[in-house]
């Protein structure tokens, strides 16, 4: 028999024992309220590192810096199974990663990533990030002032490991941008660059596509099997 489908399916599920749920966190480990972590301008620190096979569920993490444009500033990575630390499988300003771009701290609600309450201080990432024998998780600070850092890091630890490892990818995100971005603009007639001294028309159901590689804005660059999940996308026009 199938239970029905929801978002509740699994609660009625009894687990393994060989299923522990873990967390790691910056509380204070005096019993007092210091319940964060002081990152050094220039210093990385390891938020999380775990020998085992698991799944990280929830990231949870708020912050406070003097530094304008912070969230810029803060790169966050991530490593699994292994992985050295010049080829981690997540780097991207923190910021950036949680869906706020341009380092504006903004409300939003989605099914991977939340940003609340007032004002998008609570950075929440639900995205599964399996690994088969390890994890590791850091920031680094290159803001010029020091940084509280408020986090924990949800996981399931499988000491029987993963039925089928092979079959789960593993979770990767890059950041990337273009500053300034050259305008593009393609005469739909003749599908070439518009000269200055011509006056500009739009087609929006014409034309022709720009040259791939060339022109078009490349978003992922990746090899392999796996499943694309999305982009966040910023852009700024300041004229």
């Amino acid at each position: 028999m199938r239970l029905l489908k929801t978002s509740l399916n699994d609660i009625a599920k009894i687990r393994p024992d060989s299923v522990k749920r873990r967390r790691v966190s910056s509380y204070d480990r005096s019993g007092g309220n210091h319940d964060w972590i002081d990152v050094k301008p220039g210093e990385l620190v390891i938020l999380g590192e775990q020998q085992a096979a698991g799944c990280i569920n929830h990231l949870w993490c708020t912050m406070r810096c003097k530094s304008k444009h912070y969230l810029r500033n803060i790169i966050i990575r991530m490593y699994w199974d292994g992985e050295l630390d010049d080829r981690p499988s997540v780097e991207a300003p923190i910021g950036d990663f949680f869906g706020l771009g341009h380092a504006k701290r903004e409300v939003f609600v989605s099914l991977p990533f939340q940003m609340t309450p007032r004002g998008g201080r609570g950075f929440n990432c639900w995205w599964p990030m399996p690994f088969s024998e390890k994890f590791k998780i850091t920031i680094e600070n290159d803001n010029p002032d020091p940084l509280n850092f408020y986090y924990y890091i949800d996981y399931e630890i499988y000491e029987d490991g993963i039925d089928n490892a092979q079959s789960f990818g593993r979770f990767h995100a890059q950041w990337r941008r273009e500053n300034p971005t050259t305008p593009k603009l393609i005469d739909s007639e003749t599908g070439k660059k518009f000269k200055k001294s011509k006056p500009i028309t739009f087609n929006y159901t014409g034309g022709k596509n720009t040259e791939p590689l060339k022109e078009n804005y490349r978003i992922l660059e990746a090899s392999g099997k796996g499943h694309y999940v999305g982009c966040h996308l910023d852009f700024d026009n300041i004229t």
